[in-house]
């Protein structure tokens, strides 16, 4: 046994799906969640990735200040 519950495994799955792009609709869908608050509460993404993804597509992020 690997000591996973479902919980973790459908939170890591939430995760790498919003983390891989999904619309956020689309992860809604596939959990089942009524709301889509309840999909974002549910889901994590963590500070690091944001500022990762805004240095990367920003288009002033290259700039210096």
């Amino acid at each position: 046994m690997l000591g996973v519950s479902p919980h973790v495994l459908r939170h890591s799955y939430a995760t790498a799906l919003i983390a891989g792009g999904a619309d956020l609709r689309v992860v809604q869908e596939l959990l089942g969640h009524s709301s889509l608050l309840s999909t974002q509460i549910y889901t994590h993404i963590q500070k690091q990735d944001l500022k990762e993804t805004l240095e990367v597509c920003h288009p002033m992020a290259k700039e210096s200040i």
